[in-house]
């Protein structure tokens, strides 16, 4: 059965695409905004797992938040998941406003 959260240790032939991936977030490492970035291509060919692996390698050195947003449903729950990835746990409150929780967040 296909595992949405399998990751190989080793991803094959996306040499070139994990180091375009890596200079574009190398400025959140010095503490500076990333480059936005787009991912597209054909269904399976290694977009998620290429931004998964390059995100594990620097979480230890900046926030990063992985979420599904087919599972999360709503622009609320991205950002209260966001919250959680970086904050480390779950907002205080519900029912606030969007605003206030990426205020939180920054």
């Amino acid at each position: 059965m296909f595992d949405p959260g399998y990751l190989p240790e080793t991803l094959l032939h996306r040499e070139r695409q994990l180091t375009a991936l890596a200079a574009n977030l190398r400025p959140a490492l010095r503490s500076s905004t990333p480059m936005h970035t787009l991912s597209f291509g054909p269904p399976a060919t290694g977009k998620t797992s290429a931004m998964r692996t390059i995100l594990n390698e620097i979480s230890d050195y900046a926030y990063t938040a992985y979420i599904r947003c087919p599972l999360a449903r709503s622009a609320y729950k991205v950002m209260a998941r966001i919250f959680e990835c970086v904050c480390r746990h779950q907002p205080s409150q519900t029912g606030i406003s969007i605003a206030r929780l990426y205020d939180s967040i920054c």
